[in-house]
């Protein structure tokens, strides 16, 4: 369905254009208090869209914010399950040097308790059951030896072991930090969150207004019908005339705003084309029966004519007249369509219209605005960042009067908070807002801030 607000900005725009006296429409002209209660109509609806738009602005940077805070959240889960990796790592390896300080503790205590045990007469027999004096200074120096290396290798443990038990104070100490962090995080979230369901609310009391005023709009949209219905019904209305209506009816059909003109002009559309085939096909069969009563007449003719001249060998024969060849009717002109990668990318986000909106979403089960436009330039290599803001950095700057479809748009009120993508003649197909789905509508309520061609 066509994006009901843009076909109400139209239908403003051509509701002057058709009271303006640029398009004969065969309607009666307004009375000034008509005028005066369509000029109010349309100023209360231009009033409510900005208001409208202002909203959605907000909401736009709220679900922003949102969309930050829960990459942030989701960076600081990583984190916490890193560091509780690395304690786990550092904790088991405190245990296995605590294992091996206890072993050389019992070593170097057994053979203390040994040494204690013979006593100095058993050290010194050792040393004196030497056979010179070499053997007896090299049997003291063992032994001074042997003691100094059981205390420095009792000491490198030891030290190890404060090392670890310090890294994994550090790692402790790392985790509560990124523990505290998180927790203002969701703090933080669950303030947003209040933040956009009062927006939402607000925004809700001014879809109602917009209802409202929708329903006085929808009489006004009758104008647009004028008395072409007459026409279309009339038998007495020429080809011409009829032709014309349905031009008429054709240029306004995209200013119509609710679905019941729109299919009332559908209808009278249609039934125009079947007049006017219907006449067609009656004047193909009138000269079919036209040309077979005279093709009868002059076989008559010649009949009586050769039977009047029998004995006479007659060369005239009468000569088939031939009917010129109907002239094709000419292309209508086409508007030169965009270049081939842009349109290609626009075909493609076409078709995710009507996906909800849904926040910090990136698939087709639903997107917001950066994640709507990430996706759809993913498919064509083109890797935009996560959030609309950043995506605002990425190509080439382009403003506003040099605009081509496939370029990406960005709006705001003081800071980029909403992103769509181009497709020309001042309209976009982007994801909105919470409650809404990706949409084509017009950017002349939305804050324009920047461009950016990415193709």
């Amino acid at each position: 369905m066509r994006n009901i607000k843009y076909k109400v900005a139209a239908a403003l725009v051509a509701i002057s254009i058709v009271y303006g006296g640029s398009i004969p429409v065969k309607a009666e002209p307004l009375t000034d208090a008509q005028q005066q209660e369509l000029d109010a109509v349309r100023a209360e609806y231009e009033s409510i869209l900005a208001k409208m738009a202002e909203i959605d602005g907000k909401i736009a940077e709220i679900s922003d914010t949102i969309t930050d805070i829960t990459i942030e959240i989701e960076e600081n889960d990583a984190n916490i399950t890193r560091l509780d990796e690395e304690i786990a790592q550092k904790s088991d390896e405190i245990k296995n040097t605590e294992i091996k300080l206890l072993q050389k503790e019992t070593e170097y205590g057994e053979r203390l308790r040994a040494m204690y045990k013979q006593g100095n007469n058993g050290m010194i027999e050792t040393i004196l059951g030497a056979d010179s004096i070499a053997d007896f200074v090299a049997r003291a120096d063992a032994i001074i030896k042997f003691a100094k290396i059981d205390k420095q290798l009792l000491d490198e443990i030891q030290a190890i072991k404060d090392l670890l038990v310090s890294q994994k104070e550090e790692l402790d100490t790392a985790k509560h930090e990124v523990e505290v962090l998180k927790a203002e995080n969701v703090v933080r979230l669950e303030q947003q969150k209040v933040k956009m369901a009062e927006t939402e609310d607000l925004l809700e009391d001014m879809e109602v207004e917009e209802k409202k005023i929708l329903g006085n709009l929808a009489f006004a949209e009758l104008y647009f019908i004028g008395n072409n219905d007459d026409i279309i019904a009339d038998s007495s209305s020429s080809d011409e005339m009829i032709q014309g209506a349905i031009d008429q009816l054709r240029a306004v059909r995209n200013n119509i705003v609710t679905d019941t003109t729109d299919a009332k002009v559908v209808a009278l559309i249609e039934q125009g084309k079947s007049v006017l085939n219907q006449r067609a096909a009656a004047r193909r069969e009138a000269e079919r029966r036209a040309e077979a009563e005279r093709r009868a007449e002059a076989a008559r003719i010649e009949a009586e004519r050769q039977a009047q001249q029998s004995q006479n060998n007659s060369n005239n024969n009468s000569s088939s007249s031939q009917q010129p060849a109907p002239v094709a009717p000419s292309a209508p002109a086409v508007s030169a369509p965009a270049s081939a990668s842009a349109q290609a990318v626009l075909n493609y986000a076409y078709k995710f219209i009507g996906t909800p909106y849904v926040w910090g979403g990136t698939t087709p089960s639903g997107f917001d605005c950066s994640g709507f436009t990430s996706y759809v330039f993913r498919n064509f290599g083109v890797n935009l960042p996560r959030v609309s803001r950043s995506q605002a950095t990425v190509g080439a700057k382009v403003d506003y009067a040099n605009l081509q479809p496939g370029d990406l748009v960005f709006f705001g009120s003081g800071s980029i908070s909403h992103v769509g993508i181009y497709i020309g003649n001042g309209n976009m197909v982007h994801s909105p807002r919470p409650g809404k789905s990706v949409e084509i509508s017009s950017m002349r309520y939305h804050k324009f801030i920047t461009a950016r061609r990415v193709l």
